[in-house]
């Protein structure tokens, strides 16, 4: 193409996942202590579009690229029971969506024939499915699905360097991640009035104490966990990449990663069922 414009890309994708999660917990005589049971189903739908851009006067090269992502969850069974399914406690789980914009811009700077300079900045959608589905625990704690969890968000940036000769290449790549809405584990606390009703609805029990529960899915369970969006990320590393052709039939290759993710923000489930 002629212009400011030297390339562009459009792209359409769609993809359903569908899927179940059985746990039957077991005491340790072989016995059915708790039935964990959830089904549901994820659609995603996205719109990209990109163009490219290099000039004469220098040798930088600009991409600006956009996905519209549009994400629905639906969950239309999900129970914990006790011993082989009795006292089933049903959630009613309510239909979800979300539609965002993720954008990203990126520089790509031609020092000289085979050494280039990059950066970009990015956001980027990150829908699950596992966290929403998949409960499992045991006489003495349980972990419990959130099926109401929403996507997780990150934003970024990042800087790097390629380096090419006749038989291979080096790249080195630094970035940095802010991650929204992180799916991560909040344990219950028996203190908190809260929590205690949450873990009523989640086992059907009266109470929970910590020791034991009068009946329900988390009989004599010592802890409760539960899945939640209500979490904020920082994670920054790097990355080098080496690889050099020896001869025709030989090759050898060096890769590195090192990254950090630390918890910025963490306060309790986000939403109750």
């Amino acid at each position: 193409m002629t212009g400011l414009i030297d390339q562009y890309v459009l792209g359409v994708d769609a993809r359903n996942i569908a899927g179940s999660n059985l746990t039957n917990n077991l005491n340790d005589n072989g016995t059915s202590s708790t039935i964990n049971y959830a089904q549901g189903q994820q659609t995603f739908y996205g719109l990209m579009g990109q163009v490219k851009s290099k000039t004469e006067l220098f040798p930088v090269e600009i991409a600006l690229a956009a996905r519209i992502d549009q994400w629905n969850s639906q969950t239309p069974t999900n129970y914990n029971a006790g011993p082989n399914g009795t006292n089933p406690v049903y959630q009613n789980v309510p239909n979800q969506s979300k539609t965002q914009i993720n954008p990203t811009l990126g520089l790509l700077y031609n020092m000289i024939k085979d050494w280039d300079l990059r950066s970009a900045a990015y956001q980027a959608f990150a829908p699950g499915m596992n966290n929403t589905l998949r409960s499992y625990g045991s006489s003495n704690g349980y972990s419990f699905a959130n099926p109401s969890l929403t996507p997780e968000t990150m934003t970024g940036y990042e800087v790097g360097t390629d380096y090419r000769w006749k038989g291979g290449f080096a790249q080195l790549a630094a970035f940095n991640n802010y991650i929204q809405n992180a799916v991560a584990t909040y344990n219950l606390s028996t203190r908190s009035a809260t929590d205690q009703a949450l873990a009523k609805q989640l086992c059907g029990a009266t109470t929970w104490t910590g020791q034991t529960s009068q009946y329900g899915a988390c009989a004599s369970a010592q802890s409760l966990s539960y899945y939640t969006n209500n979490q904020t990320l920082f994670s920054q590393g790097i990355e080098f990449q080496f690889h050099h052709d020896i001869n025709s039939r030989w090759a050898t290759d060096l890769n590195y990663a090192f990254t950090s993710t630390k918890l910025t923000i963490c306060g309790g489930f986000a939403r109750e069922l």
